[in-house]
C-alpha cells in the first residue's frame, strides 16, 4: 500500500504553552502601563503639573564678606555661575545687572530696586527678573529712557539694602527707588563665616525645625518625574504634619517677628531711606511681595495680618506702600513659584510684580510719565 505525503499546511498550529501565554499576559500589561505612564507623564509636563524642583545648590562662592556690620556680605564681582537654581551672572560692582555707569546719562530715568532673593531673582534666569521684564518693557515703549538696576542680593534685610543705599545706591543717581519688602526682612543680619555660608542665628534654627516637619516622599522618582512628584503631593496633601507646619510659620510671621529687636531696626531703615530719598526729591514706593500660597482669596491668605501690620507702620511714617495680593488671587501657586516647593517667584510672578509696579508708578509718580497700560 502507497503511503500519501503529509501536506504541511494541513498540520494542526501548535497552540501556546500557559507558560507563554503568561508571559504574553504580561509583557502586553506592562507595555500598556509604560504607555500610560508616558501619556500622564506628557500631560504633566504639558500642563505643568508637578514640576521638581530646579537644581540647588547653595550660594557657592556668590558671596564676600563686607567690613561694615549692617551690611556683612555683598556679591562677589564678575562672579558666573549656577547657582540658587539658575545661572548667575554679576557685573564688576557686585550685581546682577548689565554693567552701568555711576554717572547717569542725559535723558535718562533710573529706578533703583533695592531687595533680596526675590529682587535678586532666585531661581529665575536672567532676563526674567521682575526688574529686567519691567525695564525691557519700558525701553520698546520710550527707547533707550529708561535704566532699572537690579540691586536685589539673597538673604538681605531691610537693614542691610537701606544701609547698601546709603553707601553705595546714592552714587547711582537714582530718580526712584523701589524696595521689595519680604515677610522675613525684620530678620537680624546674618555674618559672613569664612567657608563662604553665612552664620546660623536662633531664627535658622526655628526654619530647621519647620522644615523637618515637612513629610518626606513616599514615592520614587519624585526628583525627575512630574506625575509621580504631583502624585506624590496629591498623597501627602492630608498629612497631619502641615497643620503643624502653618502654625508655626503663622506663629512666628504674624505675631513674634514684630517683638523682635529686628523689627525695630528695620523701622530705622525705613526712616533713614525715606529721609534719604525726600532730601534728594527721590521717588519711593515700598511694595510688598506676598507669598505664593493659599492664593484663592486675600482674607484666606495665612500671613495677610503680617501685611497689615506692615501696611499700618509704612502708613503712619508717611512712607508709601503696596501689597499687590490681589494681583495673585486665584493665579496657580505652582506656577507662580520658581520651582514646587520653594515660595521664590517664577517668571510668570515676577512679571505680575512688575505690571503691578508699574501702575504705581502710574499713579504715584509724576515723574513716570509713561502712559500705555501693560496687562
Amino acid at each position: 500500500m502507497e503511503t500519501q505525503p503529509v501536506n504541511q499546511s494541513e498540520q494542526p498550529a501548535r497552540t501556546p504553552s500557559p507558560t507563554r501565554r503568561r508571559i504574553f499576559a504580561l509583557l502586553a500589561i506592562a507595555l500598556g502601563l509604560c504607555a500610560s505612564f508616558l501619556m500622564m507623564e506628557f500631560a504633566c509636563r504639558l500642563l505643568g503639573v508637578g514640576e521638581p524642583n530646579l537644581t540647588l545648590t547653595g550660594n557657592k562662592r556668590l558671596f564676600i564678606p563686607n567690613d561694615d556690620p549692617e551690611i556683612a556680605f555683598t556679591m562677589r564681582p564678575d562672579y558666573e555661575d549656577f547657582v540658587f537654581g539658575s545661572n548667575v551672572r554679576i557685573n564688576a560692582k557686585g550685581l546682577r545687572d548689565e554693567e552701568v555707569d555711576y554717572e547717569k546719562p542725559d535723558g535718562v530715568k533710573r529706578i533703583l530696586l533695592l531687595g533680596d532673593s526675590v529682587t535678586f531673582g532666585y531661581g529665575v534666569k536672567e532676563g526674567d527678573c521682575f526688574g529686567d521684564q519691567w525695564e525691557a518693557w519700558l525701553n520698546r515703549r520710550q527707547p533707550g529712557r529708561w535704566q532699572v538696576i537690579n540691586s536685589g542680593v539673597p538673604a538681605w534685610t531691610t537693614v542691610q539694602e537701606v544701609r547698601w543705599f546709603e553707601t553705595e545706591g546714592l552714587r547711582y543717581q537714582p530718580d526712584a527707588v523701589a524696595l521689595t519688602y519680604v515677610m522675613n526682612d525684620p530678620e537680624p543680619v546674618h555674618r559672613l563665616l569664612p567657608d563662604g555660608t553665612t552664620e546660623i542665628l536662633p531664627v535658622d534654627e526655628m526654619y530647621r525645625g519647620v522644615a523637618e516637619l515637612f513629610p518626606k516622599p513616599v514615592l520614587p522618582f519624585t526628583g525627575g518625574s512630574y506625575l509621580m512628584k504631583f502624585l506624590n503631593r496629591t498623597l501627602l496633601l492630608m498629612h497631619p504634619n502641615w497643620r503643624e507646619v502653618l502654625s508655626r510659620l503663622d506663629t512666628w510671621f504674624n505675631r513674634d517677628i514684630f517683638e523682635q529687636p529686628g523689627w525695630d531696626a528695620c523701622l530705622a531703615a525705613f526712616e533713614r531711606l525715606k529721609r534719604d530719598c525726600g532730601e534728594r526729591g527721590i521717588f519711593l514706593l515700598v511694595i510688598q511681595h506676598p507669598l505664593m500660597f493659599q492664593l484663592y482669596s486675600k482674607e484666606g491668605h495665612a500671613f495677610t495680618p503680617h501685611y497689615q501690620r506692615v501696611e499700618q507702620a509704612l502708613t503712619e511714617r508717611g512712607i508709601a506702600y503696596v501689597n499687590p495680593l490681589d494681583d495673585y488671587i486665584g493665579q496657580r501657586v505652582s506656577a507662580m513659584r520658581a520651582y514646587v516647593d520653594d515660595p521664590h517667584p517664577s517668571r510668570a510672578a515676577h512679571l505680575i510684580h512688575a505690571q503691578r509696579l508699574h501702575r504705581e508708578f502710574q499713579q504715584r509718580w509724576d515723574g513716570y510719565q509713561v502712559e500705555d497700560a501693560w496687562e
